[in-house]
């Protein structure tokens, strides 16, 4: 009984795992095939994170994900053209985009080209530092 509901508790804790934070959380409605729409990512281009709130490599990678939603869609670097999102593959209004984006393994990342084409992240490594790497190429 205990297990269950502390379970409980901590899924729900982590459903929230990018409110209150400036990353775009993004829905099937932000794309078109597997285009991203959304007004915020038009001629600029970005990464994309998919995610489920009880993934432990999702939980840890949160707050470097913050941290560059804040920095680059309202921060010091917003007058940059990179945007930074995320997806809850979990999120019944999401369940499109990750079908077409044959999300199988998470966390999951795509650059977003200017044109708004999803593209698989083929970086050396998926750490914070390694994609900072793949930033400053951008």
């Amino acid at each position: 009984m205990c297990i269950f509901v502390y379970i409980k508790i901590c899924a729900h804790m982590a459903d929230d795992l990018f409110k209150k934070s400036d990353v775009y959380e993004l829905k099937d409605k932000d794309f078109s095939d597997e285009h991203l729409t959304h007004q915020n990512f038009r001629g600029k281009k970005g990464f994309v994170v998919f995610y489920a709130p009880w993934c432990p490599n999702c939980q840890n990678k949160v707050e470097f994900w913050k941290l560059l939603g804040h920095n680059y869609n309202v921060g010091k670097f917003s007058d940059k053209p990179l945007r930074i999102g995320a997806v809850n593959t979990e999120d019944p209004l999401t369940r499109d985009i990750s079908a077409k984006m044959k999300i199988t393994a998470i966390p999951a990342f795509f650059h977003v080209q200017k044109n708004g084409l999803l593209t698989p992240y083929q970086g050396q490594g998926y750490s914070p530092e390694d994609l900072l790497l793949e930033l400053m190429r951008q």
